[in-house]
């Protein structure tokens, strides 16, 4: 599994490796990143719509246009409101690329389905052997995949009758990982006149209550102020590691790993147009194994209240 790792590049570093768009302030560095915590995703833009637009099961599975063109400089938007009618803009080098974001997210995949977002912990990670038919999981793998830029990782290896040892597990060159993930939009219950139990309706913690777009026709609305409901909270945006069995080194320290992505596979796992259960098997199926480098480390990285470069250093 992947329950605790390391960001910590700058925005605009991560604007230019991925050659994306920053739309929204993205989280400060962490060397622990645990569940319930904010993470830096990339994903491919909903086209035709500005960059707080939220995309619906009908946009995400539709394919959109030719594969993405030659890398291209990215920009950095800032931060906007979901109110804004502002348009996608596409620059880009190349005929039929694809215009890629950098946002936030909630880790933890909460489904649409879900009465509330409790079970969002209990979805960090998704096995890729299942991830195509698995209920919580499987819409997002066909049209919602994203990557999570990382240094790494923590694993603990189990010995004996002692307490687990932790490992961080890196590439080599100290360049950024990025870890294959899914992400799900999940709505609030819309409050109702006073009777019944969604008589409230209270916000998700660490989101303001606004207006947010609603869905019109199977699709949801960006920009039209006639189709948003000012009373419903802000929608909740999460995200889930995919992950697999470890190999080799990595294996012997725990039996499952990150999904990890090169470079040349980016576009394809971000590109809408793979869109079948078949067709994200064979991807995941590509995927080669990532050669990373196990440093045991101190116990310290254990507690989520500690933090800072120290935890990836090795024990003496």
């Amino acid at each position: 599994m992947c329950g605790r790792f390391v960001s910590y590049f700058d925005p605009a570093e991560l604007v230019g490796l991925f050659n994306a768009d920053q739309v929204t302030d993205l989280p400060g560095p962490s060397w622990n990143i645990a569940p319930t915590n904010q993470v830096a995703m990339v994903r491919a833009a909903p086209p035709g719509r500005g960059p707080d637009s939220v995309d619906s099961d009908q946009v995400g599975r539709a394919a959109r246009g030719g594969r993405p063109g030659p890398a291209r400089q990215g920009r950095v938007l800032g931060e906007t409101g979901p109110d804004s009618a502002e348009p996608a803009q596409t620059e880009t080098s190349g005929r039929g690329a694809e215009r890629r974001e950098i946002r936030v997210a909630r880790w933890g995949l909460v489904p649409p389905w879900s009465k509330d977002p409790a079970i969002g912990p209990r979805l960090i990670n998704a096995r890729s052997e299942t991830v195509t038919v698995k209920p919580a999981f499987r819409a997002a793998a066909r049209s919602r995949r994203a990557l999570i830029p990382a240094a790494g990782y923590y694993e603990w290896q189990a010995g004996g009758q002692g307490p687990k040892t932790p490992f961080f597990l890196h590439p080599g060159d100290g360049g950024p990982i990025a870890l294959a993930a899914l992400y799900e939009w999940w709505f609030p219950p819309r409050p109702t006149d006073g009777k019944g139990d969604d008589a409230v309706s209270r916000p998700v913690a660490g989101h303001r209550r606004q207006a947010a777009p609603r869905a019109v026709s199977g699709t949801l609305a960006s920009g039209d102020a006639e189709s948003r409901d000012p009373s419903r909270p802000e929608p909740l945006l999460t995200i889930t590691v995919v992950t697999r069995a470890a190999t080799d080194a990595l294996g012997a320290i725990h039996d499952r790993m990150p999904l990890v992505v090169p470079p040349d596979l980016w576009d394809p796992w971000l590109h809408p147009a793979v869109n079948t259960a078949a067709a994200v098997s064979a991807l995941i199926a590509q995927i080669p194994d990532p050669v990373l480098i196990p440093r045991e480390v101190g116990r310290a990285v254990g507690s989520v209240r500690n933090n800072g470069p120290a935890l990836i250093e090795p024990v003496p």
